[in-house]
């Protein structure tokens, strides 16, 4: 995406030495939502219910479904389909919340 673009990691103990970067977009750019809205469409078209059950917006994804069965179901087919094109679903950074507006309490899905 970037010709010669070349970059260099800074942390407690030092500077790296220069380094290209091949891949990827620039830590920041606004091409990144973009770019991750487009392919996380392309990914999941036939997997995606209409909002608000499930919303894409920037690197994040809401999942929303009626039962814990459901929403099991749909992970599953979410992490099926995304391992496939070899992306994964980081199960530190998932958050999981259950309403029970019902009364009802049920057990929260796992990844």
């Amino acid at each position: 995406m970037y010709h010669n673009a070349t970059t260099k990691v800074r942390s407690p103990v030092g500077t790296s030495g220069e380094f290209s970067v091949e891949v990827g977009v620039h830590q920041g750019s606004a091409l990144s939502p973009l770019l991750f809205n487009l392919v996380m469409n392309y990914l999941t078209a036939e997997l995606q219910l209409a909002p608000p059950w499930d919303i894409i917006y920037a690197d994040d994804i809401v999942l929303i479904r009626k039962t814990p069965d459901e929403m099991q179901q749909a992970l599953d087919m979410w992490r099926v389909k995304l391992e496939g094109a070899g992306l994964r679903i980081s199960r530190e950074k998932s958050v999981y919340m259950h309403c029970g507006f019902s009364g009802n309490v049920s057990r929260a899905p796992h990844l």
